[in-house]
């Protein structure tokens, strides 16, 4: 989650050329790698701490359901079956 910007030039024996346009770009967060194990009414998701992570959103069912610091979360309160 670092942001950084860049631009090139052109070089060779007899100089220099004009800088580029600068782009810029964001280096991303890795992304956990999400196992489960289920019982009767609740599926308990881990995964692998991440550097430089604070905390990590869970999504069930397309809605994020919590947000927590530890690598680990406890979907409980499910239907058997």
């Amino acid at each position: 989650n670092t942001d950084h910007t860049f631009r090139i030039r052109s070089k060779n024996a007899a100089g220099v050329g004009t800088w580029s346009d600068l782009i810029s770009g964001t280096t991303l967060l890795n992304t956990p790698v999400l196992k489960a194990t289920s019982e009767e009414t609740s599926i308990n998701l881990t995964w692998a701490e991440i550097a430089s992570a604070t905390s990590y959103e869970v999504e069930a069912n397309g809605v994020v359901v919590a947000t927590v610091n530890e690598p680990s979360y406890m979907h409980s309160g499910l239907l058997a079956g």
